[in-house]
């Protein structure tokens, strides 16, 4: 009997197979991965967007947490309602809402309040300002203190660990980078809404937030992913002195970002 050929592979044609199909998975998966990151990126931006343009929402339609148990000084601390107020009246008035983020990530938003409002210079304002600065006492609506203290600042985390850089208009970071003031105004006045940018994490609100500088200052927030990410970074831009929604957008290719 003549030998019989066998038909099989060799061992080096198992060892190529094995090493392309491996090679073919990898890339099959790093391909995956790369889409599940650029997406999570794209949701951290979007989310950024749509908080912020619900702050607009917010301030045109007010929803004030404030209780009849309310005063409304710079603390507002849960004590018994001043004794001039009427039933049913306030000592404070819902102006508009203030957005921070510190430390890159850590974003509060919160109403603001008008309190110890002097009408006679509120009339005699020739401009919103004016109107801040002069005639009315500003503050972030907050209570925390004492056992029955009803929080009314929220609380965010950037999502899928991006984290905020801070631009200026020619892309350079601005002071530590990583935090931010948006307070979106309510004129008492003129009854129109305008934004204020300070970049730094502040509640000053004569000297830093209510000026003619932080009216013309855009806010630029360039989100900058956790890792590596295929494609450009993405900025979100408040337009300076925006009155609503429609002045927060999505900017690709901002310098610096």
């Amino acid at each position: 009997m003549g030998n019989q050929k066998q038909k099989g592979f060799t061992i080096i044609e198992v060892v190529l197979f094995l090493a392309i199909s491996s090679l073919l998975l990898a890339s099959l998966l790093f391909g995956i991965n790369t889409s599940i990151n650029q997406q999570r990126y794209k949701d951290s931006v979007v989310s950024l967007i749509g908080l912020l343009q619900e702050q607009y929402t917010l301030a045109a339609n007010v929803n004030s947490q404030r209780t009849s148990e309310w005063t409304c000084d710079v603390d507002a601390p849960a004590v018994s309602p001043a004794a001039d107020n009427a039933r049913g009246t306030t000592d404070c008035v819902v102006v508009g809402r203030l957005v921070q983020i510190k430390n890159g990530d850590a974003v509060t938003t919160a109403n603001i309040v008008a309190y110890k409002v002097n009408e006679a210079l509120l009339k005699a304002s020739s401009s919103d300002i004016q109107a801040f600065t002069d005639a009315v006492e500003l503050a972030a609506l907050t209570d925390t203190s004492g056992t029955s203290a009803v929080s009314v600042v929220d609380s965010y985390t950037l999502n899928w660990g991006s984290k905020a850089k801070i631009l200026n208009r020619v892309g350079d970071v601005v002071g530590s980078g990583d935090a931010i003031t948006i307070a979106i105004l309510r004129s008492p006045v003129t009854g129109t809404t305008s934004t204020y940018v300070v970049n730094e994490a502040t509640q000053d609100w004569d000297g830093k937030i209510v000026t003619q500088t932080s009216r013309d200052r855009a806010a630029i927030i360039c989100l900058v992913p956790p890792g590596a990410l295929a494609g450009g970074q993405q900025a979100v831009l408040v337009n300076a002195a925006s009155s609503n929604a429609s002045g927060v957008s999505q900017r690709p290719g901002v310098a610096g970002c």
